[in-house]
């Protein structure tokens, strides 16, 4: 159990604010009981699905923490951080991801909410096909960059994925 089960946690209040579905604590678009196949499509999927629109998560926390993942992912552990970003990233595909969570930069290097490897494949242009990818560095500025990167992303017809964040 999450916390109290009397008391909401982020999880399923974002789940139901994306889905407009009730879930259990710590599910993140997901049915309640944790069913197989029991992911819950979002507003930012039906909108995509149904009517072309893109969609996208922007975050000050890691990009796959429990609120911002809600609205672009799907799993019944929101600390699953690893399957949430993998998922996000090369499943569910929102045209815009930027948050928090770069490996680097959080608590000297820990990889807890991406996984190493899917870091290493954006990092080494794997993905560079459909995204853009831009990524906090030292001495850069971080809205100069991430700003290059939008334009790049429109002018390239691409997805943005802005990977920030760090111990401060």
């Amino acid at each position: 159990t999450y916390l109290n089960d009397e008391y909401t946690d982020s999880a399923s209040a974002a789940t139901t604010w994306a889905t407009g579905h009730k879930t259990d604590g710590g599910n993140i678009s997901w049915l309640p009981g944790d069913p197989a196949d029991g992911d819950l499509e979002t507003i930012g999927e039906i909108l995509r699905e149904e009517k072309g629109w893109a969609f996208g998560v922007v975050s000050t926390v890691p990009f796959s923490h429990a609120t911002p993942a809600a609205h672009a992912s799907h799993n019944v552990d929101r600390n699953d951080y690893h399957g949430i970003a993998t998922e996000m990233l090369t499943d569910v595909k929102p045209e815009v991801v930027i948050g928090g969570g770069h490996p680097a930069w959080y608590r000297g290097g820990d990889d807890r909410y991406i996984p190493q490897d899917l870091y290493n494949a954006f990092k080494s242009g794997t993905y560079s096909a459909e995204y853009v990818f831009v990524e906090r560095q030292v001495c850069v500025n971080g809205a100069v960059s991430l700003a290059a990167a939008a334009q790049q992303t429109v002018a390239e017809g691409k997805k943005l994925f802005g990977l920030f964040g760090g111990p401060g």
